[in-house]
């Protein structure tokens, strides 16, 4: 192993020295012809305007015949007035009837026909802006990065149009130049346009860029002739208002049922402060058209990580990304934390998602080469009705001297969210600096007043030893510097990120690998990668990740655990030449090495597959990996070392061919646990039977036994209590979008998920000592669970009378009516309801198996909503 990381590491360094990028055409050109007024966006270039233009047909095959002339002649115009820049792209085509057509809302790609323009305004080889529009003028766009990778979450101000005829096809797309925050002055411009023939999946290249290359915005030609414009400026104020019905039925709190009246009033705005530096803010936003999250079933003990889908976070989120993600926008509006409720209290309803009250993004070039983005937010306390016990008067006096309804319990306090990020750029390299700070303006003691009282989120804590009100939440801070070294075209690269994280307040918590986290706890980490990620015929990688044990990130960041060591590596045999019914070809490799910090081998494994683009534009993949025996450190939740046996693992992936009314994408994976069998599955079918209406169906499902998992600690902390866990989900959604027209849309979104989860052999493994570590000894020794140490159990673990089998369900449902009335204001009409099955009691038969049948009496929530937004620009 030691050899392989050796060789990987020369090869990367060596292939890190400059050389020069061959074999596309960086070199390639074309002038805009400057225009007294652009032309009419109709589809059709018979205006004069583009009279002034010189065609350009100089396009390469880049797909499926690489370097070989395209199937069918394309031209390409460029003109420009003081407003903005047009190009028009005549699609010349011998076939016309067989021209892919399909109707979709705005920034959702489909197997259409279509071009695309990306432009360089800045000309600093490593960001664009991309618009995209196809045969039916459908429109999206997206911002590149980092040469090689891209945020289509980005919406810029521009149109398009397009026309069909006897020859072919028209776009006309117009640019304005404050979407493209031009300065002015710039002599030249990246450029690249593609042309995409869906019946044979060709893309054509104006800028011819080879396959196995990495690079994307370094490797294109150049757009010039753009003379006498000066700066532009941006400026919108796009106010909202929002009207709805929120009815909540069957929740623990009947007094909390009924049906009221959802009021909201909020601006968004986006000024650029200079051409190229953007100031982005809201008010009181409102996300309720936003998609709900797909439920699951997760028994791990590692956090779930979601998408954002909240547009003001979404756009420009990629001037944030670092190798290590210490900003995840998440964090903020999340939904309160939950737990445990002590014995003098217990929850009586579940609140809602967390609320912003506003939140400003500064954005953009400082200077050349010199980039900055900033955000502050500011969202609301979150409190929850709890019934508080006769028995604890004293926390009732507390809550009245907080000026807190008895009754009432405060999740999560105000708190402000504060990041910084600056970054330089030199070509496709670049060295960068962040911090981020989280402040939470907690009064002492308004979440846990007293001994026995939990925090919420929390099922066990770490006393500091204090008497009297005690802070629930803690301030958090991280600051960190990275970096990128790029060789020409981006073929080799290395990167690496160094953090470090405080602390401040609250009370010492122990985490699930017994990591004790106290105020002033000091954390630190690095991660290290690098390889040749294109070119043929091997690429290779290397990734080094070390955090220390008190590294906390998951206040504003995502960090899926600290307290390891973890070296990977991966090769890659790839071709991208055509053998018999094989378009394009890759064979990995790779393996992984896990350690606590503690020294404790936490996962280790290798593994190898295939994947294929067929002729007929089908693709698979397989991969067959193996992980050794190992031990596990946050089982228990104390950090005691639970012994693990290694066995295979597999995975098969296969997708049809896009182009199809009817396609298709499977997944299915499978491995060995302890004494038994995971497996999980899922089948994403889409189905086009009219060119305006778009169906998916996606059913899963998961199935795991033989798993046995840690259920309980005795009370003197040196028995342990096991169960073989058998756990079943199933769940479908369906999503549909029935387009009238590219500005008005109706989406349909729906999941029914169950699941159930059963404990049947028990087992129990005692120490002879309990492991007691003070709030500094990190790391700390903890005990070991041996396989030998496990002993059949005929009785269950005690649970004060309740079992611990489960079911649960959840259904969500939403529809939006999106009316895009003039461009960038919108008209939004929303129906969602979410319902939960409700809680089951141990005696209820096969309580451990899902049920579709035990939604009735469950929690709901019906929201109806109606949204108006004006764009003033």
């Amino acid at each position: 192993m030691n050899h392989l990381v050796w060789a990987l590491l020369f090869g990367l360094l060596w292939g890190l020295a400059p050389r020069t990028a061959a074999g596309d055409d960086q070199d390639k050109r074309i002038t805009a012809a400057r225009v007294a007024r652009g032309p009419i966006i109709d589809g059709h270039l018979d205006d004069p305007a583009w009279r002034a233009a010189r065609a350009d047909d100089r396009f390469t095959q880049n797909f499926p015949d690489e370097r070989r002339p395209p199937s069918q002649r394309t031209e390409l115009f460029v003109v420009y007035d003081d407003r903005a820049l047009f190009v028009g792209v005549r699609c010349h085509d011998d076939h016309p009837a067989e021209i892919v057509e399909w109707l979709t809302r705005r920034d959702r790609d489909t197997a259409a026909d279509k071009v695309t323009v990306d432009i360089d305004s800045r000309h600093d080889h490593t960001s664009a802006y991309h618009f995209d529009v196809n045969v039916s003028g459908v429109l999206a766009d997206g911002l590149r990065f980092n040469d090689a990778d891209i945020n289509n979450d980005w919406d810029g101000l521009w149109t398009a149009a397009t026309s069909r005829d006897a020859g072919g096809w028209t776009a006309e797309i117009e640019i304005p130049w404050r979407t493209l925050r031009f300065d002015g002055g710039a002599p030249l411009m990246g450029f690249q346009v593609r042309r995409h023939i869906q019946r044979r999946q060709e893309v054509d290249e104006w800028a011819y860029l080879p396959r196995s290359e990495r690079g994307e915005v370094s490797r294109y030609g150049a757009l010039d002739g753009v003379l006498g414009l000066g700066p532009r400026r941006l400026m919108q104020l796009q106010p909202f208002l929002v009207g709805g019905l929120l009815s909540r039925q069957n929740s623990t709190a009947a007094s909390d049922d009924g049906v009221r009246l959802v009021p909201n009033l909020g601006v968004d705005a986006k000024l650029g402060l200079t051409s190229s530096l953007t100031l982005d803010a809201t008010v009181n936003p409102d996300f309720g058209q936003v998609e709900a999250d797909q439920a699951i079933l997760n028994l791990t003990t590692y956090e779930v990580f979601y998408p954002e889908k909240r547009p003001f976070f979404l756009e420009g989120v990629e001037l944030f990304a670092t190798p290590i993600q210490q900003f995840y926008t998440r964090r903020i509006g999340r939904s309160p934390p939950l737990g445990n409720d002590g014995e003098c209290q217990a929850a009586v309803d579940t609140p809602l998602t967390g609320r912003i009250w506003g939140a400003a993004k500064l954005s953009g070039q400082v200077v050349p080469h010199l980039s900055i983005a900033a955000l502050d937010a500011v969202t609301a306390e979150q409190t929850m009705l709890v019934d508080v016990s006769p028995d604890c008067p004293l926390l009732r006096a507390r809550r009245l001297r907080q000026g807190l309804p008895a009754a009432q319990r405060v999740l999560d306090p105000l708190s402000n969210f504060g990041v910084l990020r600056l970054r330089g750029d030199w070509g496709t390299s670049y060295v960068g600096a962040m911090v981020t700070a989280v402040n939470r303006f907690e009064a002492a003691g308004a979440g846990a007043p007293g001994p026995g009282d939990l925090c919420p989120g929390e099922d066990t804590y770490v006393d500091g030893g204090v008497g009297g009100p005690r802070r629930c939440t803690h301030d958090a801070y991280t600051a960190s510097v990275d970096g990128r070294v790029d060789s020409a075209g981006a073929t080799y690269s290395l990167s690496a990120q160094a953090i470090a994280s405080l602390v401040s307040g609250g009370r010492a918590r122990q985490l699930l690998d017994g990591t004790v986290v106290a105020p002033g706890s000091l954390g630190y980490g690095l991660r290290v990668t690098g390889g040749k990620l294109g070119g043929e015929p091997f690429q290779f990688a290397l990734r080094w990740e070390s955090y220390s044990p008190t590294l906390e990130l998951n206040d504003a960041g995502f960090l899926r655990s600290a307290n390891t060591h973890y070296l990977g590596a991966n090769v890659t045999l790839r071709t991208t030449r055509p053998v018999g019914t094989l378009r394009e070809t890759t064979w990995d490799a790779w393996s992984w090495n896990r350690l606590s910090w503690a020294g404790a081998l936490i996962d280790q494994g290798v593994g190898t597959g295939p994947w294929v683009r067929f002729a007929n534009h089908w693709q698979a993949s397989f991969a067959l990996s193996w992980g050794f025996d190992r031990w596990d450190n946050r089982e228990t939740h104390d950090g005691a070392l639970t012994r693990r046996t290694g066995g295979w693992s597999a995975e098969l992936w296969l997708k049809s061919d896009p182009r199809r009314a009817l396609t298709g994408e499977l997944n299915l994976r499978a491995g060995r646990v302890q004494r038994g069998v995971t497996s999980s599955g899922d089948l994403t079918l889409g189905v086009r039977p009219l060119p305006q209406l778009d169906l998916q169906v996606i059913p899963r499902f998961s199935y795991t036994y033989g798993s046995p998992r840690w259920v309980d600690l005795s009370t003197d902390g040196r028995t342990y209590w096991f169960g073989d866990q058998e756990s079943t989900s199933f769940d479908v959604t369906v999503r549909g979008i029935y387009t009238f027209t590219p500005r008005l849309t109706f989406q349909l979104y729906a999941q029914l998920f169950v699941a159930g989860v059963h404990y049947g052999q028990w087992t129990t493994s005692t120490i002879e000592e309990p492991t007691r570590c003070a709030a500094d000894a990190n790391p700390c020794v903890r005990a070991a669970l041996p396989l030998a140490s496990f002993l059949p159990s005929a009785q269950a673990p005690p649970l004060g009378g309740l079992g611990y089998d489960s079911q649960s369900g959840q259904l969500n449902v939403s529809a939006v009516l999106r009316w895009e009335y003039l461009p960038g204001s919108t008209l939004l009409a929303v129906y969602s309801r979410s319902q939960a099955q409700p809680d089951t009691a141990s005696d209820m038969p096969a309580v451990g198996t899902p049920s579709v049948g035990r939604f009735r009496g469950g929690p709901t929530v019906d929201n109806l909503m109606v949204k108006v937004s004006y764009l003033w620009r």
